[in-house]
């Protein structure tokens, strides 16, 4: 075999490489819908990373703006989707009006969650970070037990 023709075969089985692993990956997001999409389990977000849409079982969850109460979740995050579930479950944003806002696919809000937990007194180093985290006027609160009893109180 020719120096050239063997050449030639390598980038052709290069190219068919590449074009495999490029189908497979296209294959796979359209599968499972792209990183920016969430599944039928978790709520939607809108272009500022709002809470929108049905839940698990097709229940509105509403974002408000304007809250004073600031929920900081990740799409993909179980525990988020624990809080989210109880507030679906206990009707709650309708007694307590909560802004819902998404992490790990929007920028600002990181930015906002990092400058909301560096005015958390109560919280340790340890705690701030994660998701999910609820800033309130009152206090700071991370994970989702916390943030539940902090909610069912509320709406007492």
């Amino acid at each position: 075999m020719k120096k050239g023709s063997t050449i030639s075969t390598v980038i052709i089985i290069i190219v068919i490489v590449a074009l495999g692993v490029g189908a497979g990956v296209y294959f796979a997001k359209k599968k499972t819908g792209n990183s920016n999409s969430n599944n039928s389990n978790t709520a939607n977000q809108n272009t500022n990373g709002q809470v929108s849409g049905a839940t698990s079982d097709d229940r509105e969850v509403v974002s408000t703006p304007d809250a004073q109460i600031i929920l900081f979740y990740g799409s993909t995050c179980p525990h988020c989707k624990k809080v989210n579930e109880y507030i679906v479950a206990n009707d709650l944003d309708k007694v307590v009006k909560l802004q819902h806002l998404e992490v790990y696919n929007n920028k600002a809000n990181l930015e906002l969650m990092k400058q909301k937990l560096d005015q958390c007194k109560n919280l340790s180093e340890d705690d701030k970070g994660g998701v999910p985290f609820m800033y309130t006027p009152e206090t700071c609160l991370v994970g989702d037990q916390p943030i539940i009893d902090y909610l069912k109180a509320k709406a007492s």
